[in-house]
């Protein structure tokens, strides 16, 4: 008897519990609300982002309303003081004054009064919010269907690629992104830094087409611990934006489903470099349809002591070659890069062999590479066999430098000094705008260390003075 009693009393205090979570399935216009409200001020976030951007930050001084869905609160960490909103015309960033008190699904009417519409680094924002005074929740996710007689907006994300997103047509928008991967480089990693809370964490997503956008994780994020997915799949979450960068937001680690097989590149149209070279020997002038070049950057940007189009890149088959790109580029020492060579020209520019009129676009950053070590060998050596030594990293022991004080004149004139090794010589060349273009030249023998090029003769360029042990 004491047991159907305690039952009983179970079920119906998890009844009452229901029926006050959920009273009734449509809210009645309210005839008084603590929040001001006029029909005729009503916006849209699309007419929101009409505000001419020098007038930033502008404050609203009426009662001005928005009405629009919640699609990502700062319950799971990954985002505080903030959440994300989207009505029909757009999304938009919130900012607000304390944490919590605002759920995903929450249909909500933000009274304008006293808030203040900025970009933050180019991501619009609504600050200022004041959740219990700027803030009437219409709906919550769970319960209410229908807001003044009329269906509730359901926000459903949005089917997309990573190149719409760079359009920046679905700014604080729920997004879903499917056939997609994590970087290789990034597999193993967690989604941030579970040591280190205080620190955000970019990771880098990629499409089939090796498009790639950046995956941003809090390390206050409840699944900051969670090791990225090898796999390929779909991706739910909110598009973010950091000055250029756009940055994908995940809501919940549920909502990363990578099950299917990685769309890596096919083993059997990957090319090495030396492949390359011997094809170019047998009178090939365009590499074969549909060929990947997957290599490490042996030359240094920073440096400078190269054109601003031009890289040299070395793979695991030991051979070298210059690249030559269509525009300036941003690739570093030490890079790994993968390029979509199919059909590209072979051609010698004054007897050094490159690879010719690359769009910047074929070429992708996979990561951090591992950088070859340099061959010591005699300059004797690298002149006899200069065919398999050029755009090569080589290391010279007990050479020399004469012919000049500085490397070159900064600005003015290259430089061309004579090394020498005692087994001969070969020019070491120096643009005018290298970096240490104006340094001094070390007077005693020296172990040097850098590409071998051609400029209708042998040629030595060293990358930074670090080449240089003294």
């Amino acid at each position: 008897m004491k047991l159907k009693q305690i039952i009983l009393i179970s079920f119906s205090a998890f009844m009452l519990f229901l029926m006050a979570g959920c009273v009734k399935s449509e809210f009645d216009m309210p005839e008084i609300t603590p929040i001001p409200y006029d029909p005729n001020k009503v916006i849209t976030i699309a007419e929101l982002k009409q505000i001419d951007p020098l007038t930033f930050p502008y404050k609203y001084d009426d009662d001005y309303s928005l009405f629009a869905t919640v699609v990502m609160d700062d319950k799971s960490g990954n985002i505080y003081k903030s959440a994300f909103i989207q009505d029909a015309t757009g999304g938009i960033n919130i900012r607000l004054f304390s944490a919590g008190g605002l759920y995903q699904g929450d249909y909500i009417r933000i009274n304008l009064k006293n808030t203040v519409v900025s970009q933050y680094q180019k991501l619009w924002q609504i600050d200022s919010i004041d959740v219990d005074k700027n803030i009437e929740k219409l709906a919550t996710w769970a319960c209410t269907t229908t807001i003044y007689g009329e269906p509730k907006p359901i926000v459903e994300p949005t089917l997309v690629n990573i190149n719409t997103i760079k359009t920046d047509a679905f700014q604080s928008q729920l997004i879903r992104l499917d056939n997609v991967q994590f970087f290789e480089t990034e597999i193993g990693n967690y989604f941030a830094n579970p040591n280190n809370q205080f620190e955000n964490v970019n990771r880098i997503l990629m499409d089939c087409d090796w498009n790639t956008i950046i995956v941003r994780t809090s390390g206050f994020a409840n699944f900051a611990d969670k090791i990225l997915p090898s796999g390929r799949g779909s991706l739910i979450a909110v598009v973010s934006r950091y000055r250029d960068d756009y940055q994908l937001l995940i809501r919940s680690f549920n909502e990363v489903t990578f099950n299917e097989p990685r769309c890596d590149d096919d083993e059997t149209n990957i090319i090495t470099i030396q492949e390359i070279k011997d094809l170019f020997a047998e009178g090939e002038v365009n590499l074969p349809p549909n060929v990947i070049i997957r290599a490490v950057v042996v030359s240094d940007r920073e440096g400078d002591n190269m054109s601003s189009r031009n890289a040299v890149i070395m793979d695991g088959s030991g051979a070298g070659i210059t690249l030559r790109f269509t525009a300036t580029h941003n690739f570093n020492l030490g890079d790994l890069i993968r390029i979509s060579a199919g059909t590209l020209p072979l051609e010698l520019y004054a007897g050094l062999l490159q690879i010719n009129n690359i769009p910047n676009g074929n070429v992708n950053l996979i990561g951090p590479g591992t950088l070859p070590q340099p061959v010591e060998t005699t300059v004797a050596e690298v002149i006899a066999n200069i065919n398999v030594y050029e755009s090569t990293l080589v290391t010279f022991a007990n050479a020399t430098i004469t012919g000049g004080t500085t490397f070159a004149t900064p600005g003015t004139t290259h430089g061309s000094l004579t090394l020498s090794d005692g087994t001969g010589t070969i020019t070491l060349f120096t643009y005018n705008w290298a970096e240490f273009a104006g340094s001094t030249v070390p007077s005693g023998p020296v172990t040097i260390t850098g590409i071998v090029s051609i400029n209708n003769t042998p040629q030595f360029l060293i990358r930074n003075l670090n080449d240089i042990v003294e």
